[in-house]
């Protein structure tokens, strides 16, 4: 019978999981597994007692001598004795170091107060004479293809079938028709036949049954429905902010990306890549920008006296949390204060993803339905049409647009750009913030005033000009701060103190325009 892709991609993954755990179950079963575990009886010792000082962290390697890595440890350090001689515990100087008297010569030193005890010494001594072999974290190990202990109809019952003989347990008898659809249904879909499906199962010819169901639902769109919730959990995936005021956020349409992604059978390193770096994608479409609201799903800190840039650095620090989780399969954390003990990620290693993601906007962006993405795109094609016919019509358009943009210059006032010592909101919630060219981000909430004071020398001053810039940081890159984007102002004020008052006098403007305006303007 013909498959999909997808059924093909799956049952091949499920027959792999499987594999490994019978494997795995029948190692220990038959005692082929070494009487010492290397990552679960020795690596902790190493870690906790020695690796501080003799370790990956070059800068604090003590004696030249480093244990975490196979060669180097049988090498030894600076004294030119083995540390560790494997099949010989007692020519191995890290033995005869650790249950030494001498606190001259004992490792741990008696002032790093971690001495370590008979049994671990123990444990070491074994672990040596048995080959001192080293051992890489099951997840870093390749699989390994094994023969199927038994013959079956299906691989998966090879195994199966194999560990219920060498445990003298039968298997049960075959579930009935509803159980099996039911079963089927649940896996694959997440939800209970409905009548008219079990009716459509139980009248199927039983040959083909299971296997032509699990193609209907493979097929369904319920599928990535069901299977996209395990994967919007490890991203953190919300609809809301967190924190205090945990406003509503816009995240759906990552979350309906992760459905399709699953829907369509998107390959996983393609899956993972547009999640990550979707953007970067050479002429990326608004699908694989969507996709990298993967890292997007951080908790949101709004509340009105905190340092954004503090939270900001707790989103950067959890986006790394989570890809190293979800798409490393590796507790990262640790390396954000040092170089991890367990596992292969360097300090700098750490910090080297971090500045990845460190150097684009936070914002919001747009994202359009398939009309308005063929509206946008018309727009586009007829612009790129105009300036072709312009270069075409034109031949010298670049010296009369410098021209043009020059007399319009020229034509223009002298702006001064005041820069102010104060600057704040009346709620608090406002938090305005200088940038290097002088402008002024406005970061945190909303708030209907806000106040900018300086001491400007300024002479003859005929007017005031308020100048709105977008910012990648605004939502939907500005300039406003509102959902969409937009900016409203309903009023301005300026008030000037003369040096012989305390008080403040209110200027009376004798005229407002605006470039662009959806209401009246007003003094």
């Amino acid at each position: 019978m013909k498959r999909s892709r997808k059924t093909k991609r799956t049952h091949t993954l499920l027959i792999t999981w499987i594999s490994v755990i019978a494997l795995l179950n029948l190692g220990r079963s038959c005692g082929s597994e070494p009487a010492i575990d290397f990552r679960r009886q020795i690596q902790p010792i190493l870690s906790e007692h020695c690796n501080l000082c003799h370790g990956a962290d070059e800068s604090a390697r003590q004696g030249g001598l480093r244990l975490d890595v196979e060669s180097y440890a049988y090498k030894g350090g600076e004294s030119g004795l083995p540390a560790i001689s494997p099949g010989d515990s007692a020519a191995s100087q890290i033995i005869q170091r650790v249950t030494s008297q001498d606190p001259d010569t004992v490792m741990p030193p008696p002032h790093a107060k971690k001495p370590i005890s008979e049994a671990q010494a123990k444990l070491l001594r074994q672990w040596i004479d048995e080959g001192a072999k080293y051992e890489s974290h099951w997840a870093f190990a390749p699989p390994i293809k094994k023969p199927l202990p038994m013959e079956t109809k299906n691989p998966i019952d090879s195994f199966v079938r194999d560990r219920l003989r060498r445990v003298g347990v039968s298997p049960a008898q075959r579930a009935s028709t509803e159980t099996l659809a039911r079963r089927i249904h649940l896996d694959a879909v997440g939800i209970p036949p409905s009548p008219s499906a079990l009716d459509s199962f139980e009248q199927s010819p039983i040959e083909s049954r299971i296997e032509s169901k699990i193609d209907e639902l493979l097929a369904s769109e319920h599928f990535g429905e069901k299977w996209a919730r395990h994967w919007l959990d490890v991203a953190r995936y919300s609809d809301t902010n967190g924190y205090e005021k945990d406003l509503r956020r816009d995240q759906w349409a990552w979350r309906d990306w992760v459905i399709q992604a699953l829907n369509r059978d998107l390959p996983y390193d393609q899956f993972i890549i547009e999640q990550i770096a979707g953007d970067l994608l050479p002429n990326a479409t608004q699908d694989q920008r969507v996709a990298t609201g993967f890292l997007r799903n951080s908790m949101i800190n709004e509340e009105g006296a905190i340092v954004p840039e503090q939270f900001r650095m707790a989103e950067m620090f959890d986006r790394i949390d989570c890809a190293g989780k979800a798409v490393l399969g590796l507790t990262v954390q640790c390396a954000q204060c040092h170089t991890h003990k367990f596992d292969p990620i360097a300090h700098d290693e750490y910090y080297g993803m971090f500045a990845f993601l460190n150097n684009c906007y936070e914002a919001q962006s747009p994202v359009y339905t398939s009309e308005q993405l063929r509206v946008v795109s018309s727009i586009h094609e007829s612009i790129a049409g105009i300036e072709r016919k312009i270069k075409h019509d034109v031949p010298a358009w670049e010296s009369e647009l410098k021209a043009f943009q020059d007399s319009i210059l020229a034509s223009q006032p002298i702006w001064k750009t005041i820069e102010f010592d104060d600057l704040n909101s009346v709620s608090g919630l406002n938090h305005p913030a200088p940038q290097s060219d002088g402008s002024i981000l406005m970061t945190g909430h909303s708030s209907s005033e806000v106040f900018m004071i300086g001491s400007p020398d300024l002479n003859g001053v005929t007017g005031f000009r308020l100048e709105v810039l977008n910012h990648g940081d605004l939502p939907l890159r500005g300039p406003g701060r509102s959902p969409n984007g937009s900016w409203q102002i309903h009023s301005i004020e300026l008030k000037v103190q003369k040096p012989e008052s305390q008080e403040w006098e209110k200027l009376k403007v004798a005229s407002v325009t605006a470039d662009f305006s959806t209401v009246e303007t007003k003094d």
